[in-house]
């Protein structure tokens, strides 16, 4: 059977409900490890060599953890950072890296219901607001930046609040 690694990135999965029970369910299977980011660097200090370890000895890698503002959690990004590095992880010379031939999977949890994801939704990613709206979500009326500047509203938006 495949080992697999469980790379917890919830700051909080005391309070947590779909993280906790992902993991809850999983945490007492002999093949899986579960390795929460939090509670092993809750000072943010991350033992680079420890984690490639880690890695190097699963055949599976998930990586769980919440959407924050449309991202990773702050030590979840800071890990993936520090221990993905050029040689280790990936690899600009074709050659092979250290995670070759491991499978990953990303499971991630939004603290909002579906229906926030749909068309019709009052919140909507960047993109999408920009798509609907022409302008940044952060409110400014303008921008010079490529990533704003490019956007173009579908035929069939209308401007949305945030």
């Amino acid at each position: 059977m495949s080992k697999v690694l469980l790379v917890v990135g919830h700051p909080d999965l005391s309070q947590s409900r779909a993280n906790k029970a992902l993991v809850d369910a999983v945490r007492e299977l002999a093949h899986v490890t579960v390795h929460d980011l939090y509670a092993t660097y809750p000072d943010f200090q991350i033992d680079v060599d420890a984690e490639q370890a880690l890695l190097a000895d699963h055949d599976v890698i998930v990586f769980q953890h919440p959407v924050f503002w449309y991202n990773t959690t702050p030590l979840f990004k800071q890990w993936q950072d520090r221990v993905f590095t050029l040689g280790w992880a990936f690899t600009m010379d074709g050659s092979a890296s250290q995670l070759a031939g491991k499978k990953a999977v990303v499971a991630v949890t939004a603290g909002v219901p579906a229906e926030h994801y749909t068309p019709k939704a009052r919140t909507r990613p960047p993109s999408r607001h920009c798509s609907a709206t022409g302008t940044p979500p952060c409110g400014c009326a303008s921008s010079t930046s490529s990533r704003w500047s490019s956007c173009t509203a579908p035929p069939s938006a209308s401007p949305t609040k945030i």
